[in-house]
Order: structure tokens, then C-alpha cells, then sequence
């Protein structure tokens, strides 16, 4: 079996969930008051909220 698109699901979900947490303000919060005031808190949430799923599908396809 070949799970090569598994495990760029992976990395994917994974990078978008940083993303996520970053947005939120749970990792590097310092960072997070610039982008509130540029108004860029949103757009970056659901940037990587699209990337996390996309990399749950890409990891139920790649096992299946």
C-alpha cells in the first residue's frame, strides 16, 4: 500500500492547524496584535481552516 497522499494529508492538516492556532493567538500571540490591526485575523483563520480539511480528506482518501 502507498500512503505517500496519507502522509501529505498529514503534513497538510497539520500546517493548517498551526495556521488555525496562530490566527487564535494561542502560538506566537505577539505577532497576532499586528495582524488584528491590519485586520488579517480572519482571513488567516480561514486559510488554514481550508488547509485542515483538505488534509483530513487527503489522509481518509490516501488510506482508503
Amino acid at each position: 500500500m502507498d500512503f505517500t497522499s496519507a502522509i501529505d494529508g498529514l503534513i497538510l492538516l497539520l500546517s493548517g492547524v498551526m495556521i488555525v492556532l496562530f490566527s487564535k493567538g494561542v502560538v506566537f500571540s505577539g505577532l497576532t496584535q499586528q495582524e488584528q490591526s491590519y485586520g488579517l485575523e480572519k482571513p488567516t483563520f480561514i486559510v488554514g481552516a481550508i488547509m485542515a480539511v483538505i488534509g483530513f480528506v487527503a489522509i481518509i482518501m490516501g488510506v482508503l
